[in-house]
């Protein structure tokens, strides 16, 4: 059974732009790039992404929501 895509956000207001994701990604699936109003979000190259998960547990984001 293959693993489900990784959804970061649903909303760009669900995304704090802070780059955690980035970070924690092992094997760099994902860039935080520019948006056409300049605001920072990440993309998951969907090719690398091993769907660890890893991004969405060091989300705060998700954190804040979870609390």
């Amino acid at each position: 059974m293959e693993k489900k895509t990784v959804l970061l956000y649903d909303k760009k207001e669900h995304c704090y732009g802070c780059g955690a994701c980035e970070s924690i990604c092992p094997v760099q699936a994902i860039r935080m790039q520019f948006d056409e109003k300049g605001h920072y979000y990440p993309k998951i190259n969907e090719e690398t992404c091993v769907k660890c998960q890893m991004c969405i547990r060091v989300c705060p984001f998700e954190k804040e929501k979870n609390v």
